[in-house]
């Protein structure tokens, strides 16, 4: 059942690659070993049937590869976008972390500089 099925979405599948005209071509082919006296009289066509499907899969085959490679070249833009927003993003960060330094560095001097005001003037009261 299994190799029925396999057997049915290869033919599935080459039927769409084969062009229309080799429809109408009716190859005979048969195992020699198993044919008997009858298949000396029919030209047996495995090889042209065999050089069809070759054909038919090669091609299969480097539209998957060109359709791979475009895939990969469009990652590759992809990931060269991200990393350099990611690059941006990081030097934005990491100059928002400074500037929030700095401000709570300004706001302890301030806080500071209000208590010696204050211990200043509580001193010089007396």
């Amino acid at each position: 059942n299994d190799r029925t099925n396999v057997i049915s979405q290869v033919a599935q599948e080459l039927s769409v690659r084969v062009s229309a005209t080799h429809a109408l071509k009716i190859h005979s082919i048969f195992i020699p070993d198993r044919a008997g006296e009858k298949a000396e009289a029919i030209p047996n066509q495995i090889g042209a049937v065999c050089g069809l499907l070759t054909a038919a899969v090669d091609e299969r085959v480097q539209q998957v590869i060109e359709t791979l490679l475009q895939d990969t070249s469009r990652l590759s833009r992809l990931a060269r976008a991200r990393r350099d927003l990611s690059v941006k993003w990081g030097t934005a960060n990491r100059m928002a972390a400074a500037a929030r330094t700095l401000l709570a560095a300004v706001g302890l001097m301030v806080v500071v500089l209000l208590l010696v005001a204050l211990l200043l003037s509580v001193l010089n009261v007396d």
